[in-house]
């Protein structure tokens, strides 16, 4: 079943980059501690890749399993892209089955995306000791925390 979300977290990331770039995100405008962290996770986890020397990666089908950081590069994007719609898809159908399911698929793939950042990230902190990646490993974990506590009432 992970299988199944991981592959969601791959095509929100894919999808909602597509949008960005087009300039059509949905993005709203919503007050909450959730979306907060999910901001400030964001903008550390990208500030952390763009100052690394070997970044940005090629992201290309490769004959080897990819390096943590490849990893975290791919994740860091479907975490608060999730995050956003998982929230915003729940506030704009509330009472909505329709809706609540939506939400809980995109919560889900974005609780999938932390799983595979944690774990990359764990595995570049052994080697690396920039503290942003502690740092990035504790949003996550509070992210993940929080997330999964809203949607399990749902």
């Amino acid at each position: 079943m992970q299988n199944i979300y991981r592959s969601l977290t791959w095509r929100l990331t894919e999808g909602f980059s597509s949008l960005v770039r087009a300039g059509d995100a949905p993005f709203a405008d919503i007050d909450d501690p959730i979306e907060r962290m999910s901001a400030r996770y964001a903008r550390l986890a990208n500030a952390y890749l763009l100052s690394r020397p070997d970044y940005p990666f090629d992201m290309g089908r490769q004959a080897s399993s990819p390096t943590p950081a490849e990893s975290f590069a791919r994740y860091h994007r479907a975490v608060p892209a999730g995050v956003h719609l998982a929230l915003v898809t729940a506030r704009a159908g509330s009472g909505d089955p329709g809706c609540r399911d939506a939400a809980l698929a995109a919560a889900k793939a974005a609780l999938a995306g932390m799983d595979g950042s944690l774990d990359a990230l764990a595995r570049m902190a052994a080697e690396d000791r920039d503290p942003r990646l502690d740092l990035l490993q504790a949003q996550l974990r509070w992210l993940r925390r929080e997330l999964e506590a809203r949607f399990s009432r749902t």
